[in-house]
């Protein structure tokens, strides 16, 4: 698990505002700023780290609540490049504006880098301080955002005053992005209180004590004059919160040999009993991933792929940066072939979070490499995703370059030109790029005009297939209905030709957000159709808006309320088996469910479920499933119709049962009445019949078309994808040749997990300075066992190989490090010393259990207060071979045996057999025996190396006349020598 680093630029702001009557206009104010860090650990003698900055700073007001800033002189120490930092920080002046009292709006230039504006917003937040004239507190702006802040003044000090707040609680405090596993159980580990008192004559000292790190941040003044600078222009669309951003946090040298002696290192743990390091090494690798850029990474992957291609996946997988979901998608697109295992991996990839442009760039160029459903769903919910965040030039470039792409694909719903080495089905794929469209349609809509043109031309074509037009209809789901947009589809809705599914479809989109005009035009042409199941779905609809007492939408219910009133013939146009709209509410949420009909058929052409939660009186989708079929008439009438196979197999075999079997009559009656059933000729033959009409059946199958159906499905909002039954055939194949794969195979392996807790506290500024104190708690478990069993029939045999070397049962250990340059070293504990020991005991022939303890021995509890922190501690317990056994058994076994005279009396017998081979060897057996005509069961266990031998029977008897006696007798033998008998005897009576 990876740590969180508590940045330098999280401690300098010292947290307040200022009012703007401590500027006074035309004014320069100097400044000498300092902030010092000392990182170290109680008990630890030469554990200690920390920094130093000072800087000399100026603000000019040339107007009243705007300011300019200069940072000069500013030194770095301990920093190689401290002579970089002080130009860096020189290079620009920072501008800024207050307004209010809890709103500062910054003015960077465009080239200042954002790990030096951080630490210019933490300086402005330290001269933000708040008045001691108020008292009240209140949500100030601050370097994390906006924050509640309590301000108490001191009693004793004229000018003191002192700070309180929950970091925690500011909007900003977990907003900077640290890297994270997508698979991260824990996003959030890290939150603060804090107290800082400040004295105000002009002067600022703040101190800051948290678990291993002591902050002093001062800001003393030091002159003030008049400034002749009325100059205030910026550039507005540079204005930025006084919020942290996120800097780039890259290694300053580029180089991937370090990534690739971590990784050696992990590969060489399989073989060895070091499997406790393989958590924290694999942390390493992992770090050293993200630090990489994507042309170092690159040139690295390959050898990385080597050494071992597992743990390449395992690292960039969990990486979360999106140089490496580059060089994931990098490594797929050389893999030969397609697989399934590729587009899952892909898809996997676009659930992550917050994507940036750059991922949107590597899932396009995988989309225009293979354009399979997932892989293009993935680019789908990537553009989603990122559209919903903030839309920059950067990300604008790549939406539009999307939008073009599936411009290209779609082609006006025409057969399309293929670039891709592995192109798809042509018919398939303008259905499947208007189904992708329809994710993404806001960030599509917002970029390319054309492109919802050409999806509005797709669903006015007759000539395409009209799943396809629905298809096209149907994208607009998440997209603004603009004029043109509803001008189309009420064309298409009053079209009579046009089929009742299409017509409906455009209904629902122009219902998204109707006006009154639009309402009203739905409901006259309502008067003049022919269709009756469009009539009778679209009334339902409107009744169930009518209905609906939702205050979201109190004015569609108005207009629909209005409309219907001036035409009261609609109010029983709902006739049942019609299309029809369903919808209930309650307190917790809605059920939706729309069923199309066409008038030509019994079967629904399409069905819909949609269910949403209301919590605090917003309503949230939980899932929408939707299924689409045709084609299923042939089959249906083949079964059910009036010749078909059903009814004629039930009219013959009532005929043949009218008078041998009334009771078989009476319940095919009830399956087809006789008023539903026309006389027909029986045939002498009747299997001969039923053969030929199976076989009709058949014939009248496979010459009608194939049933199509499509099912797709939504979950919380997000179209996961949808299935066709050609798709659902091929799924079932490649399941099917999975499970013959490995239902063959024969698998062991040897279970180990490894957790990790890493802490780093201290301070870090990108380029420059990266010191702190790092706490490791490492918990470890591995299991060497390799078992096989063997079943033949009556013997169930398990096999397990003796261990080679120790093994780690469960571990726990905490170190601590001091981090300073990249580098980390292990402090020596200056108090007591080192212990170290170690106690086996039997546990098994040829094993030990064994405890391993590691722990200061601290002499003085006041300079130790906890051993964890003054040294490695270590607790382990182990299994250690000693080498005498070669392997382990257990064999159960089940026999029936004949004992007594001539063998009469049949015997079952259980066995259990435990045996320890090698030099070592030892056995032990329990028995379980039921005698059947003598109705005993006894028992009996034999472990040779204890002398023990024991045994238990226990015989259940009946005597007495009639039998009334019963009885029952206990004997407990050892080395069959009876030891203990117990007898017990009942009577009953029957009066």
């Amino acid at each position: 698990m990876g740590h969180r680093k508590l940045c330098l630029l999280l401690l300098l702001g010292c947290c307040a505002r200022a009012p703007a009557s401590r500027f006074k206009a035309f004014r320069k104010y100097v400044y000498r700023y300092s902030t010092e860090s000392r990182n170290s650990v109680t008990g630890a003698a030469d554990l200690r780290d920390g920094h130093e900055l000072t800087c000399q700073v100026e603000v000019e007001v040339p107007h009243l609540c705007k300011f300019i800033m200069h940072t000069r002189g500013c030194t770095l120490r301990p920093a190689p490049s401290s002579d970089a930092f002080q130009a860096a920080m020189e290079r620009n002046p920072l501008k800024f504006t207050l307004q209010g009292v809890s709103n500062i709006q910054l003015y960077p230039d465009a080239d200042e880098a954002i790990g030096i504006l951080n630490i210019k917003r933490g300086i402005v937040s330290a001269l933000m301080v708040p008045d001691t004239e108020d008292q009240q507190g209140g949500r100030t702006s601050t370097v994390h955002g906006q924050c509640v802040t309590l301000v108490n003044s001191s009693s004793d000090v004229a000018t003191g005053v002192t700070l309180v707040r929950d970091l925690s609680q500011c909007d900003q405090f977990y907003s900077r992005e640290l890297t994270n596993s997508p698979l991260a159980l824990l996003q959030r580990l890290v939150g603060t209180q804090k107290q800082a008192p400040l004295r105000l004559s002009f002067n600022l000292l703040c101190r800051d004590s948290m678990v291993s790190s002591e902050l002093t941040q001062e800001l003393r003044f030091q002159s003030n004059r008049r400034t002749s600078n009325r100059d205030f222009s910026v550039e507005r669309d540079q204005v930025r919160p006084l919020h942290f951003e996120d800097p780039e946090d890259k290694s300053p040298v580029q180089t991937g040999d370090d990534v690739l002696t971590t990784l050696r290192e992990l590969v060489t743990l399989a073989g060895s009993d070091q499997g406790q390091k393989r958590a924290g090494l694999f942390h390493k690798l992992v770090s050293g991933l993200r630090a990489l850029r994507n042309e170092t990474l690159s040139r690295a992957v390959p050898e990385m792929r080597a050494a071992s291609g597992w743990l390449t996946w395992q690292a960039l997988f969990q990486c979360g940066t999106s140089e490496c979901t580059s060089a994931i998608l990098q490594i797929i697109r050389t893999i030969d072939g397609v697989s399934l295992e590729t587009d899952a991996l892909v898809y996997a990839l676009s659930l992550q979070a917050d994507p940036d442009a750059a991922r949107v760039r590597d899932m396009l160029s995988m989309a225009q490499y293979k354009q399979s459903k997932p892989i293009m769903y993935a680019l789908a919910n990537t553009v989603k995703k990122i559209h919903k965040n903030a839309v920059t030039p950067e990300v604008t470039d790549v939406l539009t370059d999307v939008s073009k792409f599936m411009e290209v694909l779609l082609n006006d719903c025409s057969v399309p030109h293929y670039d891709s080495d592995l192109p798809p089905d042509p018919a398939e794929m303008s259905f499947l790029v208007l189904r992708v469209v329809g994710v993404m349609g806001q960030a599509m809509q917002a970029v390319s005009p054309s492109l919802i043109s050409s999806i509005l031309r797709c669903a006015k074509k007759a000539e395409v297939p009209l799943s396809h037009q629905k298809a096209a209809i149907q994208a607009f789901r998440r997209m603004d209905v603009s004029d043109e947009v509803r001008d189309v589809f009420v064309e298409v809705y009053r079209d009579d030709h046009s089929p009742v599914e299409k017509r409906v479809a455009a209904f629902l989109i122009l219902m998204k957000s109707p006006d009154r005009a639009t309402i009203r035009d739905i409901v006259s042409s309502l008067e003049n159709t022919r269709d009756e199941q469009l009539r009778s779905f679209v009334v339902s609809y409107l009744n169930n808006i009518r209905n609906s007492d939702e205050p979201q939408i109190q004015q569609l219910r108005e207009y629909t309320e209005s409309a219907l009133n001036g035409q009261p013939s609609l109010t029983g146009a709902i006739f049942d088996g019609m299309s029809r709209n369903y919808k209930l509410d309650s307190s917790l949420g809605s059920i939706q469910s729309n069923i199309i009909f066409d008038g030509s058929d019994t079967l629904p052409k399409e069905m819909m479920l949609e269910t949403t939660l209301k919590v605090f009186d917003y309503s949230y989708d939980i899932f929408e499933v939707g299924v689409e079929g045709t084609g299923f008439e042939p089959t249906i009438d083949a079964l059910f119709g009036e010749r078909g196979l059903l009814p004629e197999s039930i009219s013959r075999l009532m005929y043949l049962a009218q008078d041998k079997a009334p009771m078989l009559k009476a319940i095919l009656d009830r399956i087809a009445p006789q008023r539903d059933r026309r006389k027909r000729q029986i045939p002498e033959d009747f299997l001969k019949d039923m053969a030929d009409r199976i076989q009709k059946l058949v014939n009248d199958v496979s010459s009608s078309p194939a049933p199509e159906a499509a099912a797709y499905l939504r979950l919380l909002g997000n179209e996961i994808g949808y299935l066709k039954t050609g798709e659902m055939r091929k799924m079932f194949e490649t399941l099917f040749m999975y499970y013959h794969v490995f239902i063959r195979t024969e698998l062991s392996f040897m279970p180990s997990v490894g957790l990790e807790f890493i802490t780093q506290m201290g301070v870090h500024i990108p380029d420059y300075v990266d010191a702190g104190i790092q706490t490791h708690t490492n918990m470890y478990h591995e299991s060497s066992l390799n078992a096989k069993a063997t079943v033949n029939r009556r013997q169930v045999k398990l096999s397990i190989p003796a261990p080679q070397s120790n093994t780690q049962l469960f571990s726990v250990s905490t170190k601590v490090l001091s981090l300073s340059s990249g580098q980390t070293t292990m402090g020596p504990c200056k108090v007591g010393d080192r212990a170290d020991s170690v106690d086996c005991q039997p546990l098994l022939s040829g094993l030990k259990l064994c405890t391993a303890v590691r722990y200061s021995n601290p002499t003085s509890v006041d300079q130790a207060p906890c051993s964890s922190l003054t040294g490695e501690t270590r607790f382990a317990v182990e299994i250690q071979p000693t080498g005498t056994v070669s392997e382990y058994t257990a064999t159960i076994a089940d026999e029936t045996v004949r004992e007594g005279k001539r063998g009469r009396h049949k015997v079952e017998t259980l066995k259990l057999i435990l045996k320890a081979e090698g030099d070592d060897s030892s056995e032990a057996s329990a028995a379980l025996k039921y005698n059947r005509l003598k109705n005993t069961v006894s028992a009996e266990v034999v472990i040779p190396d204890y002398d023990v031998e024991a045994g238990v029977k226990l015989v259940f008897t009946e005597s007495g006349a009639e039998r009334k006696m019963r009885g029952i007798t206990i004997d407990i033998t050892n080395k069959n020598i009876p030891q203990l008998t117990l007898v017990g005897r009942a009577r009953y009576r029957v009066h």
